[in-house]
């Protein structure tokens, strides 16, 4: 223990080295207020790490393919990311600034975008389809991106693997083996003998071709024939339902598709007007007006996808964070659509349902 105070009325001067040595360094305050506050001073030392790091201002970028929202047409999952966002302790205007950007269903938007969101030097991306995040990330290999809502992140090369993706791209998977199989076996159950299968992409897009080679396997273990029809905008789709309407016990099978997803009111009403039956992807087609969906709960995913942004946040790298795999699939009947179409849902699918709308 050494006092300054009485080493100064003495002119001496303390050695550095003794100084060091010292236990407690008495200056012009007590020793329990030095106790006190040399305590309050180590416990604090990894508080003030933390406190700086609540108190940064974090940037988040939303990449969306949709138009801007409005509150007729509210953005796909947004709600459900922010509400995430803000439960793991992250609040717009306090500690994070989230960056928005639409594309507004335009290709040529797309990178401009992207690049608008690296010159705003967002930490993380955040957006879906495996299209989106690829084009995402042709302009940036560097900013972490999270994909919310993803068909198939290794068949469309964003991604290593799923354990391991690798680079700047991780997030969660919409597709599992059985989703196919189990809504044409829906179809089938509904009277279907041939189904057609709408997607927005190209037929020789990576993840595309895929989704036709297991509608098509699945297709054929079942005895139905299935046909893949490029539809990437209403009046294609319009066609499309009008095809099918000629053809003798045909139904139709949407794959995941944002603009299906944004569309899905006017779609429901298309398909009721041509009376088909109708699998879609996601509940929201269902509560929308469509017939049947199958799929994962969009919401749970952009959910889930909060905590890959707060990973990444705290300094995880995106490339070690496996990619999610969907675990929990839905069944959504419309029984009024039904009634309007004249279609009665066997028993045995209405006891299968987690959800039936009246």
């Amino acid at each position: 223990m050494i006092n300054l105070k009485s080493a100064k009325a003495l002119g001496l001067t303390i050695p550095p080295a003794l100084l060091a040595r010292a236990n407690e360094v008495i200056q012009m305050i007590s020793r329990r207020s030095f106790l006190t506050n040399t305590s309050l001073g180590i416990l604090a030392t990894p508080l003030v790490g933390e406190a700086q790091q609540a108190g940064r201002t974090h940037r988040i970028g939303y990449f969306s393919w949709e138009p801007a929202p409005t509150p007729e047409v509210p953005a796909i999952g947004l709600q459900a990311l922010r509400q995430a966002l803000r439960r793991l302790g992250y609040e717009e205007g306090r500690n994070v600034v989230i960056v928005y950007r639409w594309a507004g269903f335009d290709p040529d938007q797309i990178r401009p975008s992207v690049a608008e969101l690296v010159e705003e030097r967002v930490d993380v991306i955040v957006t879906y389809s495996t299209g989106m995040v690829l084009r995402a990330k042709a302009v940036t290999t560097t900013i972490p991106i999270v994909c919310a809502l993803c068909a198939d992140l290794v068949g469309g090369g964003a991604v290593a693997s799923l354990a391991r993706p690798g680079g700047n791209v991780t997030g969660l998977t919409v597709i599992g083996p059985e989703l196919a199989g189990k809504r044409i076996e829906f179809l089938r159950d509904l009277g279907a003998s041939r189904v057609l299968g709408l997607h927005t992409a190209p037929p020789d897009f990576p993840v595309v071709a895929r989704w036709r080679r297991e509608n098509d396997q699945a297709a054929q273990a079942l005895g139905i024939t299935f046909e893949g029809v490029h539809a990437r905008d209403l009046p294609a789709i319009e066609n499309a339902l009008a095809r099918a309407a000629t053809q003798p016990s045909a139904g139709v099978s949407f794959m995941e598709e944002p603009r299906y997803l944004v569309d899905r009111r006017r779609i429901a009403a298309l398909a009721v007007k041509h009376r088909l039956p109708t699998v879609f992807p996601f509940a929201e087609h269902v509560t929308a007006g469509g017939l049947l969906a199958y799929g994962v709960n969009v919401s749970e995913l952009f959910a889930k996808s909060a905590d890959y942004v707060d990973r990444i946040l705290k300094g995880a790298k995106p490339g070690d964070l496996p990619v999610e795999q969907p675990t929990k699939f839905e069944l959504v009947i419309n029984a009024k659509t039904a009634k309007t179409l004249g279609l009665t849902i066997p028993p045995s699918l209405l006891a299968r349902a987690d959800q039936v709308i009246e």
